[in-house]
């Protein structure tokens, strides 16, 4: 599909000129005026405490600018939302599928903990974990999280998200679990930009970005149960 001048001139120069786009729409409530000019930010929700965090479209804005291409929402209260992704055309062929390489390190069924209130990256990140041979347990929050820890004590590694629901985000909960656990490996996870990262060096922890392949999973975990 081609994007027309006036779309160029408002994404900025994205380097090509040949693009495909992903729309997905909703008839649901929509957005004003004032929540879409904030819609990327990240952290910006209209949700209630401890009720979820939104679309993550801070992720989706940031996916589409490392893949030179570029989001936008429309939307209107009381009509419903479209969030148009544009992702650029290749103009080279495929490159031919080559065998996945192998994971750094190797499990040696460590027990892991999984901190992620999104349900299906919870699953997802757990199933690789499992078939990378951890245990897993896994939580959606900090107090189920630090009930686990309590109950489990052969948990090697606290896996957590920064953004979680509720009164404690990753990194309130990375502090309290190295109060109680100091032996506890920490890794975070996050797609949100550059400013919920800050001071992680203090924990000190690795930081894994979302989204993530299961290579780069293996790779960090191994790492961070190495290295503590």
């Amino acid at each position: 599909r081609l994007l027309d001048d006036n779309f160029v001139e408002r994404a900025g120069d994205l380097g090509a000129n040949r693009f495909v786009t992903i729309a997905v729409s909703d008839n649901g409530m929509g957005m004003p005026s004032e929540v879409l000019k904030r819609a990327f930010d990240p952290y910006f929700t209209t949700k209630e405490q401890g009720k979820g965090s939104g679309l993550g479209l801070s992720m989706v804005h940031g996916f589409a600018k490392q893949s030179r291409g570029h989001v936008v929402v429309h939307s209107e209260p009381g009509r419903g939302s479209t969030v148009s992704l544009f992702l650029p055309v290749a103009t080279r062929p495929a490159p031919a599928l080559i065998p996945p390489p192998k994971c750094a390190g190797a499990a040696a069924n460590e027990a892991i903990l999984m901190v992620e209130d999104n349900e299906d990256v919870r699953r997802i990140g757990a199933q690789f974990l499992t078939e990378l041979g951890y245990s897993v347990y896994h939580a959606g929050d900090a107090v189920q999280a630090l009930e686990l820890l309590a109950a489990h004590p052969d948990i090697k590694l606290l896996f957590t998200d920064l953004v979680l629901p509720g009164r404690y985000g990753g990194k309130e909960l990375a502090a309290e679990v190295r109060r109680r656990h100091p032996d506890l490996a920490l890794l975070f996870t996050s797609g949100y930009a550059s400013e919920a990262t800050e001071d992680l060096d203090k924990l000190p922890a690795s930081l894994l970005d979302k989204p993530y392949r299961r290579e780069a999973l293996a790779a960090a975990v191994r790492a961070a149960l190495d290295r503590h």
